[in-house]
C-alpha cells in the first residue's frame, strides 16, 4: 500500500513525497538445506543440514525530496528517504556451493532498515552532459555476505550470511562532451567512488574498488560508399581496493583498454552492419575485487576479440 504526492511551484521547484507500507511472510516447510541428495556415493561423514522457517515481515517506507530547476538545462536534486528490505530466501537458507565458494545461510537475519540522503547535479545542454551525485546511507542492519576463516573439507572458502549496523557513502562524476563545432568528436569520462563501513569501524567486505573510465570516439556519417562510421577507444582504471573487511584480500590495481571500430555498408536499399571490437587489448592479468573465482587465484578474461556481422531485412507485402 502506498501513495505519492507531488507540487510544483512555478516549475521552479518541485517536491515529491511517499508513504509506503509492506508485509511480506516467508515459510521454509523443514527440509534438508542444499538441495542434497542421498545418493551412494555421498560420504558417509557429511553431516546433514536442515532449514525450517516460518517469519513475516512488515514496515514504513518514507521519502521526501526536492528538485529545483535553475533553468531549462540545469537542476538540482535533494532525497530523504527511509526504507526496509527483509532478508532473501538465499540469506536466510543458503547452504551449499554458490560457483567456487560455499554459502551459509543465517534464520536470525532481522528487517534491514536505513535513512538515506543524496544530493545531484545535472547540466544538459545540446553540446554537453554532466552529472555529479553522492549519497549517505546509514543502514541500522545491513545483510551481507563475508568471507570466513574456515573451508568445507574439499578446500573451498566458507562464506557466511551476516548483519550488523553499516555505512555506506560515495559519489559518481559523468561527463560526456560533444563539441561545437568538432560534431565527429564524443568524450566521456566518469569517476564513482563508494566505501562500506561497520559501525564499529572495521570495512565492509565484497565493496567494490573506485573506478575511472574514459571513452573517445570519433564519428562520421558519410564516408566515400561507408556510412555512420565510428572508431572508438575506452580507457579503464581501477584503483586498488586497499580497505578490505576480515579475511578479506586486497585488490591491486589494473588498468584496460578497449577498441572497437564499426560501419554501415549500403547495397542499393538493402544495410550491412560491421562491427569489431577488441576488449583488454594488451591482454593484462587482473581480478576484480568482486569475481568470485578470487580465492582460486583465477584471473579475469584476457583479451578478447568479436566480429559482429549485421544484416537487416524486412518482409514486405
Amino acid at each position: 500500500i502506498y501513495a505519492l504526492a507531488q507540487y510544483q511551484f512555478e516549475k521552479v521547484v518541485v517536491l515529491e513525497a511517499g508513504l509506503r507500507y509492506s508485509y511480506k511472510s516467508i515459510d521454509i516447510p523443514r527440509q534438508e538445506a542444499g538441495g542434497h541428495s542421498h545418493e551412494e556415493e555421498e560420504e558417509e561423514e557429511e553431516e546433514e543440514h536442515f532449514i525450517e522457517y516460518n517469519n513475516g515481515f512488515s514496515n514504513l517506507s518514507a521519502s521526501i525530496g526536492a528538485t529545483f530547476n535553475v533553468n531549462k538545462d540545469m537542476l538540482f536534486r535533494l532525497n530523504l528517504a527511509s526504507a526496509y528490505r527483509s532478508p532473501n530466501l538465499a540469506e536466510l537458507s543458503q547452504y551449499g556451493m554458490h560457483g567456487n565458494r560455499f554459502e551459509m545461510g543465517n534464520i536470525d537475519l532481522d528487517i534491514q532498515q536505513n535513512i538515506e540522503a543524496d544530493i545531484g547535479f545535472h547540466l544538459h545542454t545540446r553540446h554537453t552532459t554532466i552529472d555529479v551525485s553522492g549519497f549517505y546511507n546509514n543502514i541500522f542492519n545491513y545483510n551481507y555476505l563475508a568471507p570466513t576463516n574456515d573451508t568445507t573439507h574439499e578446500g573451498f572458502r566458507i562464506y557466511q550470511y551476516e548483519q550488523t549496523p553499516s555505512f555506506l557513502y560515495g559519489g559518481e562524476f559523468m561527463i560526456h562532451l560533444h563539441p561545437h563545432p568538432i560534431h565527429w568528436l564524443h568524450i566521456e569520462a566518469s569517476y564513482s567512488y563508494i566505501e562500506g563501513k561497520k559501525k564499529d569501524g572495521d570495512y565492509l567486505p565484497l565493496i567494490p574498488s573506485n573506478k575511472v573510465k574514459l571513452g573517445l570516439m570519433f564519428s562520421k556519417e558519410k564516408m566515400a560508399v561507408l556510412h555512420q562510421s565510428y572508431f572508438r577507444v575506452d580507457f579503464n582504471y581501477s584503483f586498488e581496493q586497499s580497505k578490505p573487511s576480515n579475511f578479506e584480500s586486497l585488490t591491486p590495481s589494473y588498468f584496460l583498454m578497449d577498441i572497437g571500430i564499426g560501419t554501415e555498408f549500403r547495397f542499393n536499399k538493402q544495410s550491412l552492419f560491421l562491427d569489431i571490437t577488441a576488449t583488454n587489448i594488451f591482454n593484462e592479468s587482473y581480478i576484480d575485487h568482486l569475481s568470485t573465482l578470487k580465492d582460486l587465484g583465477i584471473y579475469d578474461m584476457g583479451r578478447s576479440i568479436k566480429i559482429s556481422l549485421k544484416i537487416p531485412f524486412s518482409i514486405r507485402k
